[in-house]
């Protein structure tokens, strides 16, 4: 499965409004690491199921409701901003809901926030419909929408009380958090993936980011190549100003070096001098092809003359 950089994204990302303490937490399932090893980590949860990479998506499956697989972050690697926006890039393939004593109430891929003491915000994504859950026992609220491709997902939570969700920047559902000892936990947290003991199937996600992020490392770092062959990576890192940009390639030659956002926006082309197959390095200003310096954030970067070459990450901060 092609990584969506190389899908020519059309859909217009919110960009997410950080914290004045902390900053905008990213993983991206192109980096080839699991949530879990990345900085800050996403701890894993987990009593059955299975987390696998498929190409450069993150692939959570699970075969009965007593199954789980989830990641969160929660204690002192978070802190709740005045508006919360927890994003996800995603696809549900398969979602069967357990019978449960609350009616319509949870589905296999979550997006959750408790932004206080047992207080908080269920959203999950199933089958043909996105739910919000806004009381501790009860049908949650919901609205048809097409799951089964690939949506960017956003839950924004306005004073840890007010909460829409939307797909592809459309708002779907809007209501409250609520109370509830059971469905949220004694401190703030984030949480996604199979997050839910009544339901289970197969989700595949891209990417998750939140700007709920206060210690620790200023955004997500990731290790390209961790599933295989050369790494690719970038020092310093994260920079300021310029970067030199490390990679190997198969190749002799000339070799271009396309640098991407986020959102799959191509940002920069560069070319490495000459050279025999092997290491190789290209320098980079920190500028777009129009010759304006990036915003801060992450960036991707491929060798276009080598597709099995690993990407590499690069972050760039204030």
């Amino acid at each position: 499965m092609r990584h969506p950089m190389f899908l020519g994204i059309a859909l217009m990302l919110l960009v997410l409004v950080p914290p004045a303490h902390g900053a905008v937490v990213e993983w991206n399932a192109a980096s080839g690491s699991p949530p879990d090893s990345v900085c800050p980590a996403w701890t894993k949860i987990t009593n059955g199921g299975a987390a696998t990479f498929i190409g450069d998506v993150f692939r959570i499956a699970t075969t009965s409701c007593s199954q789980n697989v989830l990641y969160l972050q929660s204690d002192t690697s978070i802190a709740i901003p005045d508006t919360l926006v927890l994003e996800a890039r995603l696809a549900v393939d398969q979602g069967t809901e357990c019978v449960g004593p609350c009616g319509h109430y949870r589905q296999v891929a979550a997006l959750n926030v408790t932004t206080a003491p047992h207080f908080g915000s269920l959203c999950f994504v199933a089958p043909g419909e996105v739910m919000l859950v806004t009381n501790p026992c009860g049908a949650a609220l919901t609205a048809a929408a097409s799951t089964s491709g690939m949506h960017t997902y956003r839950v924004r939570i306005v004073n840890g009380t007010s909460v829409t969700v939307y797909q592809a920047g459309v708002p779907l559902l809007s209501g409250s958090a609520y109370t509830s000892a059971s469905d949220h936990s004694p401190t703030p947290r984030v949480l996604w993936g199979d997050g839910s003991s009544l339901a289970w199937g197969t989700t595949r996600w891209e990417w998750v980011r939140h700007n709920a992020h206060a210690d620790g490392c200023a955004t997500t770092s990731v290790t390209p190549g961790s599933r295989g062959g050369a790494r690719s990576g970038a020092a310093p890192n994260p920079f300021r100003r310029a970067t030199t940009l490390h990679f190997t390639t198969t190749p002799s030659g000339s070799v271009r070096v396309v640098l991407y956002d986020i959102g799959g926006r191509r940002v920069r082309q560069l070319e490495s001098p000459a050279g025999a197959a092997g290491a190789r390095t290209v320098e980079w200003d920190g500028l777009d092809s129009n010759g304006r310096r990036v915003r801060p954030g992450t960036y991707y970067f491929r060798t276009p003359d080598d597709p099995a070459a690993n990407p590499g990450v690069v972050i760039r901060i204030e």
